[in-house]
């Protein structure tokens, strides 16, 4: 389709690196703008080394109350990594924030998620030293009931805290580096 959005129509040149800088281009991209990134060479933007080459392209997308992540195709798979947001009351049944970063597997056909959480379960030792205990497989926090998680939570984070994005894509390249090649079809 083609691009829409308030800043439809204006190019703008991203010279920035790691995390603060690509978000603000991203964001300019998410409202209409042609964001043209330059990176360094050789190498590129050194959040690229987050995650092992041999894990494929990583691919992500924000949203209202976070990002997605996801490996290889164009269009986000429904198994997928995430950090985002939420309730805390999903967590605790307290209100107030929390975040949730990790693995979700949100696919239509409830078979689908539940062989990608089994899995995650059955491989259970190869990342809990790599995930520690925080790591939490099971039932997707707050909606639906036929949807599955490999995650953790922080509850009541420092929104402000300017290192609080780094913290976050370092833990969700923790996930994929340690669950990828154990999902169905390596969470396409």
């Amino acid at each position: 389709s083609a691009p829409t959005g308030p800043l439809h129509g204006l190019k703008v040149i991203e010279l920035a690196h790691i995390m603060a800088g690509p978000a603000c281009g991203l964001m300019l991209a998410d409202l209409g703008a042609a964001v043209i990134k330059v990176e360094k060479i050789p190498g590129g933007d050194p959040s690229r080394g987050f995650v092992p080459p041999d894990v494929g392209a990583v691919r992500f997308r924000s949203h209202r109350r976070g990002v997605k992540v996801w490996l290889d195709g164009e269009i986000p798979s429904r198994l997928h990594y995430e950090a985002q947001l939420i309730p805390r009351r999903f967590v605790d049944d307290v209100e107030g924030a929390a975040i949730e970063v990790g693995f979700h597997a949100e696919d239509k056909d409830v078979a689908v998620n539940d062989a990608a959480l089994a899995a995650i379960t059955d491989a259970e030792p190869a990342w809990r030293a790599d995930l520690g205990p925080e790591a939490v497989a099971g039932a997707f926090l707050g909606r639906p009931d036929d949807w599955r998680r490999c995650s953790e939570t922080w509850i009541e984070p420092d929104l402000d805290d300017e290192e609080l994005a780094f913290e976050l894509a370092s833990r969700l390249a923790d996930y994929v580096t340690a669950l990828h090649r154990l999902l169905p079809n390596s969470a396409e």
